[in-house]
């Protein structure tokens, strides 16, 4: 990826993110705004230079899907019904198939 008109965002070993264009240190929570803005970033490492955009992208996403309602930490919606209550529901049917059963003739 080209460093050409891209917003450049610096990583430090502490994992500290520096916006090089705004000349502050930023959160990912910012970096998800200027993602949804429309604004191309890349992430360097500032020690190596190297790319690390792919891997603080993913952390962008994790972090948005743990905040949606429902997201992975939180407890699912309950059931209209327990399976228990399909259990017992589905019995006399059960029951009756039998009752037919004995009461059909038999060769």
């Amino acid at each position: 990826m080209s460093d050409d008109g891209d917003h450049v965002i610096k990583r430090y070993a502490n994992r500290k993110l520096y916006d090089t264009v705004r000349r502050r240190f930023t959160t990912l929570d910012e970096l998800a705004q200027l993602l949804e803005s429309g604004v191309r970033v890349v992430v360097r490492d500032h020690n190596t230079g190297a790319d690390r955009t792919d891997e603080v992208l993913a952390q962008v996403v994790s972090r948005q899907v743990k905040n949606i309602p429902g997201g992975p930490h939180q407890s699912p919606p309950k059931p209209a019904k327990s399976p228990t209550a399909s259990l017992t529901a589905s019995r006399p049917r059960s029951a009756s198939c039998v009752n037919r059963y004995r009461s059909s003739p038999r060769p």
